[in-house]
């Protein structure tokens, strides 16, 4: 009898584990191992790491058994504000959490939402890989309804832009139920990050890290104590595709309404913010600040007693050695907001933009990080001891991430949005939150910000500030060694476009480029180079063109975009751009015309406009077009580069491959460049990079990357409203074939005869007999699962 009830108890034992304790593990690791997954023999890399993605729902503020595919949501209430809960299905009751339950949680801001995962977790896992290993990820869609794709942001996919990741350009969506294996190589090395192309699934959830590791670096190079992360992205409080389908509809003045059950009164309009310039920032109002999907409501520098989960106080910590320097690598991964960066009593020091080594700069106060962009910076975990100004600190730092936004239409004075984390030192005593306060900028010490979206900041709250272009920034001499700014030779190897990303149009105005509003082309143009794919457009275009917008880049070719944001109409907003396929070089960042108190007042004139929505324009000075001038004069300079032996890399992926999309050989200075202000010599490299508002950017590659190469705006509903467009880089004949057992889709429609001969079928009534047998065994088959829950009860009886 002893020996039945074990067996009984042993069945109870499995059922019961499987019901109550196990749940998805879906916190964030910010952690980088310098070691990849992945692991090196000696000196010899990894030749292909492997990777699992199953892409599925997940509610944030929700505890989940994943076995019984289940939930709980998590809370606090006003009697223990510091207390989490979940509450019990059967009897509504409320059972205290422990801090591990909670790792198990998707934070988010403390409100509860819809989102997407990867595996169950948000951001999704880090991947991390060596330079030139083959990178084998297989993508699971476990949506009941969406396709998707996942693009590798900063991977330049030479001779596979067929794996890019964007669907209705280089692929077909991968549908529900289906798995598409994406295989690359992990190339070039830097900070990357991964996320989903299509639709608006990207600011839903789907994006995570990609960290390519240099071995040269690896060996030759300091080690760093502390590796991190810190992923940041905005938060609303609905889904990015009711955002962006509200603006289209230009609803988006009624979004405090929208989100609400109150009535509409015109109080609760919402006004657009403004940043330091007087220009928009975003087009729907942030709910909050999300640093590795961890964020609040609530100011987290003050003790707030108010009771509810949206007063989340589970913030992201970092916990790193002392008197050491360590590396964190800031990815921004907004829908929207563009935003501002700094650590209370540190400051620090950039050594990488867009995973791209630069010249280590002085060091800065804040950073600006528009969203798709990317920085690596190196911080000395001792640095608070010369700030005597801070309060006595115990190892406690606020990070702190905020919006630019300064005003809006109704008040002249607007607090920013703000996410935290916490730096902590080891050994430091537990304490639920810093004291630390911001650092002070006063007219005699001003504080310097990179990567303004404007030229000068005046003087705010008693605080004085300096930007730094981007483009004052310099390139590693290594770097430049390697991918050298191309030279034009002659006219035929050399092409010059303007893009125009603007909000444009005479009956409404949308998101564009040069007018044109992107229509997404029949088929995917990267696997069907036998047809023509793409929606024509009707030239001239000012705004109400609405078609596949294209310009095709002859092989080989060195190509310089100037991106502008110009035109007629509201003075918009400042839009980073990125370009897939490519880094580029970037020469020159030109800004528009200020007043007295740095407000935007006109846009520049180094640009002549063809028409008012500028969507054809050409340089003022005529002058400016002949690079004759220039190679005439050209000679080979550039200044010794002090850190030229600290990032020697041996580890290329073939000779003059892409790191600025491979800009190739022939590189050279200018004495005299026909360009004021350019720089040729070791111009900085990205994959994006930000347009203000009235100015442009003067960007430039070589065109040695064939395929079709996706271009947009990286703030999210822009590019799902059209401004957007693909370079055609090469003929088709020159791109690398595509595997022949890659998923197609196309349009498809039955002609009058195939439709006729469907309705003329009839089935074989021969064979009718066996299926019927077939069908019955299979039925009995499938009851079996029926008899296990009678089984169970006799045991139990038994």
């Amino acid at each position: 009898m002893a020996d039945k009830m074990s067996v009984v108890f042993l069945l109870f034992g499995v059922l019961l584990t499987a019901q109550v304790f196990n749940v998805t593990e879906a916190g964030y690791n910010h952690n980088v191992a310098f070691k990849p997954e992945c692991e090196r023999r000696g000196d010899q890399i990894p030749s292909k790491c492997v990777y699992n993605f199953t892409i599925d729902y997940r509610m944030t503020g929700v505890w989940y058994n994943e076995r019984r595919n289940t939930g709980k949501p998590v809370f606090k209430t006003d009697a223990k504000p510091d207390q989490y809960f979940y509450g019990e299905q059967y009897n509504c009751s409320n059972i205290s959490m422990s801090e591990s339950d909670l790792d198990d949680v998707i934070m988010a801001d403390g409100s509860y939402r819809r989102i997407y995962t990867i595996n169950g977790q948000f951001p999704g896992e880090t991947i991390v890989a060596y330079n030139g290993t083959q990178l084998i990820i297989s993508v699971t869609n476990n949506l009941e309804e969406e396709g998707v794709s996942i693009h590798w942001h900063g991977i330049v996919q030479r001779n596979t832009p067929y794996m890019d990741g964007v669907a209705r350009i280089t692929q077909c969506a991968i549908n529900p139920g289906e798995t598409f294996v994406y295989r690359f190589v992990a190339y070039p090395p830097g900070t990357h990050w991964y996320h989903a192309h299509l639709g608006s699934m990207r600011t839903d959830g789907l994006y995570g890290a990609l960290i390519v590791i240099d071995p040269e670096e690896e060996r030759t190079r300091a080690r760093k104590e502390t590796d991190m992360t810190l992923m940041l992205s905005d938060w609303f409080s609905t889904d990015t595709s009711t955002m962006s389908s509200s603006v289209i509809w230009e609803l988006e003045r009624f979004a405090p309404f929208l989100q609400s059950s109150d009535s509409f009164t015109q109080s609760s309009c919402f006004y657009q913010t403004k940043q330091h310039d007087g220009t928009d920032i975003g087009v729907w109002p942030v709910q909050s600040i999300l640093i590795n999907g961890k964020g609040t409501v609530c100011d987290a520098t003050r003790d707030v007693t108010v009771g509810g989960y949206r007063c989340n106080n589970r913030l992201e910590e970092f916990v790193v050695p002392r008197h050491k320097k360590i590396r964190i690598r800031i990815i921004n991964g907004a829908a929207q907001y563009s935003l501002r960066v700094s650590i209370d009593s540190h400051s620090m020091t950039v050594e990488a933009l867009d995973g791209n080594r630069i010249q280590d700069m002085e060091v800065v106060d804040y950073l600006i990080i528009h969203t798709g962009e990317r920085y690596d910076i190196e911080v000395a975990t001792d640095q608070y001891r010369e700030h005597p100004i801070q309060p006595v600190n115990d190892g406690h730092f606020w990070i702190r991430v905020e919006s630019l936004e300064e005003a809006d239409q109704l008040k002249p004075i607007i607090n920013p949005k703000t996410g935290w984390a916490i730096l902590k030192y080891e050994g430091s005593p537990s304490r639920a939150k810093p004291f630390t306060t911001p650092k002070q900028c006063p007219q005699s010490n001003p504080c310097e910000v990179l990567n303004c979206p404007f030229r000068d900041y005046r003087p705010v709250g008693g605080n004085y500030y300096t930007c730094i272009p981007i483009s004052q920034t310099k390139a590693l001499g290594s770097i430049i060694d390697r991918y050298p700014v191309p030279m034009p030779t002659s006219d035929d190897d050399f092409q010059q476009i303007f893009l125009n990303f603007h909000f444009s149009g005479s009956n409404a105005v949308r998101s564009s480029i040069n007018g044109h509003l992107f229509r997404f082309p029949r088929v995917p143009p990267q696997l069907y180079p036998d047809q023509d794919p793409l929606y024509e457009c009707d030239e001239p275009c000012t705004g109400d063109c609405y078609c596949t917008y294209s310009e095709k880049l002859k092989l080989n070719n060195v190509i310089q975009i100037v991106i502008m944001n110009m035109g007629i109409g509201q003075p918009g907003t400042a839009h980073p751009v990125h370009i897939h396929g490519h880094h580029f070089h970037v020469l020159k960042i030109g800004y528009p015309q200020y007043d007295s108190d740095f407000r935007f007042l006109a846009d520049t004139d180094d640009i002549r406009c063809k028409d008012p929505f500028c969507s054809s324009a050409e340089w003022s000075d005529a002058t400016w077009d002949d690079y004759t001038v220039w190679n005439n004069t050209a000679r080979r300079i550039r200044p010794p580069d002090v850190n030229a032996n600290a990032n020697t890399n041996t580890s290329d992926v073939g000779a003059g491959d892409v790191g600025a999309g491979g800009v190739g050989a022939g590189g050279v200075g200018a004495a005299e460049p026909w360009i004021p202000e350019i720089n040729v010599i070791d111009p900085p490299l990205k994959d994006t990079v930000v347009v203000p508002v009235g100015g442009y950017v003067v960007v430039r590659f070589r065109a040695d990357n064939p395929g079709w190469w996706f271009v947009h705006c990286h703030i999210e509903v822009h590019t799902v409203e059209g401004m957007a467009m693909v370079l055609q880089e090469g003929e088709q004949s020159e791109m690398p074939p595509v595997p022949s057992k890659i998923p197609k889709c196309a349009n498809f429609e039955m002609n009058d005869k195939e439709f006729d001969e469907a309705l003329q079928w009839k089935p074989n009534v021969a064979n009718l007999g066996s299926s019927k047998a077939s069908g019955a065994a299979a039925t009995r088959f499938h009851s079996l699962p029926r008899l296990l829950i009678p089984t169970l009860c006799f045991l139990y009886s038994w």
